[in-house]
């Protein structure tokens, strides 16, 4: 099942977040200063420090769940949602 990178549990990211998602998903040969760099560049100039941060932060998060999906440590979406049902009745 092809699920897109930022469908989760039915809800979709914004915008920005999706842009900085698709700027970390970098090549092994990528460094991170090619990936920051990429950012900068998408990033409109009137950005903040903080605006830098937080899509840093995402960047992050989506390699490392990229990674996790790939070393099989993940749930497909229906299995998310079995999982969340049985949380939430307990």
């Amino acid at each position: 099942m092809d699920i897109p990178d930022d469908v989760r549990l039915g809800v979709r990211a914004p915008t920005p977040l999706t842009a900085a998602a698709t700027t970390a998903r970098t090549p092994a040969t990528r460094n991170a200063k090619q990936a920051v760099t990429e950012l900068l560049r998408q990033l409109p100039d009137d950005c903040t420090l903080e605006d830098i941060q937080y899509h840093l932060y995402v960047m992050e998060k989506a390699e490392r769940g990229r990674e996790d999906i790939a070393q099989g440590r993940g749930y497909l979406n229906n299995e998310a949602k079995q999982r969340l049902d049985r949380w939430l009745e307990s």
